[in-house]
């Protein structure tokens, strides 16, 4: 997903702090937004009517995403990705095919639905820094 939120609050934050310093703070907020995002991976829609398919709810997509939050260039980056070959079929919004489209969330679709709470968490660790 290469998707952005917008936080308000991060210069005067840096201006407090610095750069590595605001990063460290953050780390908390990011991972938590990383993991709220993957946990909406892991469900899946009902089974379209009449279908015999057969879902492999641990090994197959919903078992094959990975999260992780690193700091590249002095900037704090959250990732959340597929290993499996079809993962972007399914859920990507750019690559979705059409038998998935209306049925399956995109990535972005499951980050927009959690944009509040994102944006909140985000906000709330900024508050409690720059009110000390």
């Amino acid at each position: 997903m290469t998707s952005a939120i917008e936080i308000s609050g991060l210069d005067e934050l840096e201006k407090k702090l610095g750069r590595l310093e605001s990063i460290e703070i953050l780390k908390k907020p990011m991972t938590k937004s990383v993991l709220m995002v993957y946990g909406e991976t892991q469900t899946y829609p009902p089974k379209p009517k009449d279908s015999n398919y057969r879902r492999k709810h641990s090994g197959g997509l919903a078992g094959s995403w990975i999260t992780d939050v690193k700091v590249r260039a002095k900037t704090l980056i959250g990732v959340l990705g597929s290993r499996i070959s079809y993962g972007p079929y399914v859920m990507s919004p750019r690559k979705q095919a059409w038998m998935h489209k209306g049925r399956w969330l995109t990535t972005d679709d499951i980050l927009e639905k959690r944009r509040g709470d994102i944006v909140g968490d985000f906000e709330a660790a900024i508050r409690k820094v720059i009110d000390e």
